[in-house]
């Protein structure tokens, strides 16, 4: 039963090397994070696609590739949790709140003024709690579900982490699987 999926999957690589010998790739990454010389296209990027060798690559040749194009990952933005405590400082309805404070300062009403302070901090630090919370609890669960693949190396299906897949490898898909890489 091995030898049939075996079979597909290379009529299949073999289908796509056919049909599909040159294509353009728009690669949008920041300079510092490819390590790349820019061509006169700017981010534009040509990559030439060849037949995937039918026992898959070999554990260096993957190695040097993931040099070459980095890990099959997108790169998280985290903004710093000081911003987000700023922005909740900032939204309308706190505007509003500064600006009541600033009227009742000007009027010498301290005790409102202070009063109006104390919601708005409050308001602020039970809104910062939540979200950084929420956010915590998202990165947990990202970092529970760590995607895995099953590729051929060194002539061997076996099972990986997907973070490790690159240009070249021979990936087994079943009815209903993600697909773990981007697909040409």
């Amino acid at each position: 039963m091995g030898s049939v999926a075996e079979e597909q999957v290379a009529s299949a690589a073999k289908r796509v090397s056919m049909d599909v010998q040159r294509i353009s790739v728009e690669m949008q990454r920041k300079k510092s994070q490819e390590g790349l010389d820019d061509d006169e296209e700017g981010d534009k990027k040509t990559v030439d696609f060849v037949q995937a060798p039918k026992d898959g690559l070999t554990t260096a040749e993957a190695e040097e590739l993931i040099k070459k194009w980095g890990k099959n990952e997108l790169i998280e933005k985290t903004t710093p949790k000081w911003l987000i405590f700023l922005r909740l400082l900032t939204g309308p309805m706190p505007i509003m709140l500064w600006i009541a404070s600033l009227i009742e300062l000007i009027i010498g009403n301290y005790a409102d003024m202070a009063i109006l302070l104390v919601i708005q901090f409050t308001n602020a630090g039970i809104s910062f709690y939540e979200t950084t919370k929420a956010g915590d609890a998202v990165a947990a669960l990202k970092a529970s579900l760590k995607p895995r693949a099953t590729c051929k190396r060194n002539g061997q299906w076996q099972d990986i982490d997907a973070t490790l897949l690159v240009p070249g490898d021979l990936v087994l898909l079943a009815a209903g699987s993600a697909v773990p890489a981007d697909c040409y």
